[in-house]
């Protein structure tokens, strides 16, 4: 009767033979080192929640002013792993003779930040003193204000643009 040939026992000492070469190539186990090299660059992140509702002024006292359209619904966050670092706003195109966009954002812990400032195209300063961090959900606030000697009454758009940068 023929005898079946099974490769199992064969092929557990064949890997345990292999296994005992590496171990008596190798006796102490040995040690191996690898060098890994890192770079972190500096990190600046801002976001804003969204569009505000439109600004619309429609009212006044008589013998006052009219009244400044104001909104609170958007929010602003950041993210920097450097300090001394501010953020500005500009307007892509100035705002109509006599009628004026401000800005004020929330400062977070730390950091500092100018009451209502109106925007143009140039950049302005909003906030400063920011140290590296991260903060979220911080308060935008914008204003409209278009006194009665200004003389404009109609509607348009302008874009407000936000950047976070570091100072020396």
């Amino acid at each position: 009767m023929p005898m079946k040939k099974s490769f199992a026992p064969v092929f557990a000492l064949a890997f345990a033979l292999v296994l005992s070469g590496v171990a008596l190539a190798n006796p102490g186990g040995g040690t191996v080192s690898q060098q890994v090299s890192f770079e972190v660059t500096p990190i600046k992140a801002l976001a804003v929640s969204g569009d505000p509702q439109p600004l619309v002024i429609n009212s006044a006292s008589a013998g006052q002013e009219p009244d400044d359209a104001i909104d609170s619904s958007t929010s602003y966050s950041f993210t920097a792993n450097y300090g001394n670092t501010v953020i500005f706003a500009s307007l892509d195109s100035a705002m109509p003779l006599g009628v004026t966009l401000s800005v004020k954002l929330a400062a977070p812990v730390g950091a500092s930040s100018e009451d209502y400032v109106a925007l143009s195209s140039d950049d302005q300063i909003l906030v400063f003193g920011l140290d590296a961090g991260t903060a979220s959900n911080l308060g935008i606030w914008y204003k409209l204000h278009a006194p009665a000697e200004a003389g404009f009454k109609g509607d348009g758009s302008r874009t407000v643009t936000f950047t976070l940068m570091g100072v020396s």
